[in-house]
């Protein structure tokens, strides 16, 4: 499962966001610690990299999304979107 973190700090930057991955287990279920994070972008504070996370499937590959609206990957304040194949071999 993954959960955004819009208001977290995970790289370093107040409010630059980001969003955490949490292992579920059969049995034990949801782990209580994420067990992988992705920061927002840290040279823009207030860039809540988070608010938007995303599934699905392009060309039958597993696709995970985070954005966020004021992030500035490009422009600031333009918003921003990070994909990620999140398929197993």
């Amino acid at each position: 499962m993954v959960a955004g973190s819009p208001s977290g700090n995970l790289s370093g930057t107040t409010l630059a966001g980001g969003a955490r991955g949490f292992a579920w287990t059969a049995g034990a279920g949801l782990a209580a610690a994420p067990t992988v994070g992705f920061g927002g972008e840290p040279a823009r504070p207030g860039g809540r990299v988070g608010e938007w996370v995303r599934g699905g499937h392009l060309g039958g590959r597993a696709m995970l999304l985070i954005g966020g609206y004021d992030g500035s990957a490009v422009a600031s304040d333009a918003g921003s979107l990070y994909s990620f194949d999140v398929s197993f071999p």
